[in-house]
């Protein structure tokens, strides 16, 4: 399959994964892949082609394809960005490589604007990356010989409001029940962790946004573009 090159980032290469939302087909914004490394770009100016450009880990792919957190949040979660202005050629891009306290965030999508999930083609991909998502856990933080879990690895790299955020997904993976070549559900937490030691956090239930948010473009149509969940 042909894969179509998106950016030369220090000598990186990144191919396009998967366009989240476009614009009289233009990709706005879409994920990009180099390696096993995951990019997020979004487009700033669709004259001049320039792009915003930043890593994501596979926890923040997660929460962008499931509307966790709003979509600018997936870019300024991180401690850095390229500035990207596009060239003739792939080659003559400038990449100017920032920190994320300098991006202007006018540029990116409304502060509710979630990505929701619109089409077929959009599920499966879904789908398919959340297979990839729970065999990099199991791999990473699971031994093969007593199923048992090692997470301290990923909590410690992992912030206080990331990890409560994403309780039910952490209690899902802690149980290691699921089915691999299924789509699995979320399982009960049945087992008491007792050498982590927790502070009690109080939980409040999301209630669905019913918010519509989105980019503000200045002409009117536009494809397949996300909507606030």
């Amino acid at each position: 399959m042909n894969r179509e090159l998106c950016f030369n980032i220090e000598n990186k290469d990144l191919y396009l994964e998967q366009i989240l939302v476009d614009y009289m087909d233009i990709p706005i914004f879409f994920l990009c892949k180099g390696g096993n490394q995951y990019y997020i770009a979004l487009c700033t100016d669709i004259e001049e082609l320039s792009y915003i450009v930043t890593k994501l880990s596979l926890l923040d792919v997660y929460d962008l394809l499931h509307g966790k957190i709003p979509m600018r949040n997936a870019i300024l979660r991180q401690n850095e960005y390229w500035d990207i202005v596009s060239g003739n050629e792939i080659c003559m891009d400038v990449a100017t490589k920032k920190s994320i306290d300098t991006l202007d965030t006018a540029l990116l999508p409304e502060e509710k604007a979630r990505f929701k999930i619109l089409t077929k083609q959009m599920l499966l991909f879904v789908q398919e990356f959340d297979r990839e998502f729970r065999e990099f856990f199991d791999t990473k933080y699971f031994s093969e010989s007593d199923k048992k879990a090692d997470l301290s690895e990923a909590v410690e790299s992992i912030s206080l409001d990331l990890l409560t955020g994403n309780i039910d997904l952490f209690t899902e993976l802690l149980d290691y029940k699921y089915r691999r070549a299924e789509f699995p559900e979320m399982l009960l937490y049945d087992e008491r962790m007792k050498s982590i030691k927790t502070e009690t956090v109080t939980f409040k239930s999301s209630k669905q946004s019913k918010q519509t948010e989105t980019f503000k473009l200045a002409e009117p149509f536009v494809n397949n573009i996300a909507v606030a969940a």
